[in-house]
């Protein structure tokens, strides 16, 4: 799994960054 740090931009892809802040968004 790809990690993402406490900032969005400080992910490893654009696409994770992308899912990361889809997952803040449903929570």
């Amino acid at each position: 799994m790809i990690r993402c740090n406490y900032y969005v931009f400080m992910c490893d892809t654009e696409q994770t960054a992308l899912d990361f802040k889809t997952k803040l968004g449903a929570s």
